[in-house]
């Protein structure tokens, strides 16, 4: 894997790199849209958890109908420090 001087980089190029990292996770199916990923991946990691399927991008009310038919509605968040349990 390649280090990046992100630092280094000119803010278009930055932009540039954002699109084509979306694009990259698009393409491997772990984003549907072009939105935040961390709520992407909590979608994908409840579908694994609790089976069922996920609606169409841009659903409203829930992120997924589990294995028993209900609506589940999906939340995540991103902590900058980690979190001891």
């Amino acid at each position: 894997m390649t280090d990046f001087d992100l630092e280094a980089l000119a803010l278009s190029e930055l932009f540039d790199l954002h699109a084509r990292i979306q694009r990259e996770f698009g393409r491997r199916g772990v984003a549907r849209t072009s939105g935040a990923i961390q709520g992407e991946v909590g979608e994908g990691l409840a579908l694994a958890v609790y089976g069922g399927t996920l609606p169409p991008p841009g659903t409203k009310v829930y992120d997924l109908t589990d294995a028993q038919g209900r609506l589940v509605q999906v939340k995540t968040r991103t902590v900058k420090s980690p979190v001891v349990v």
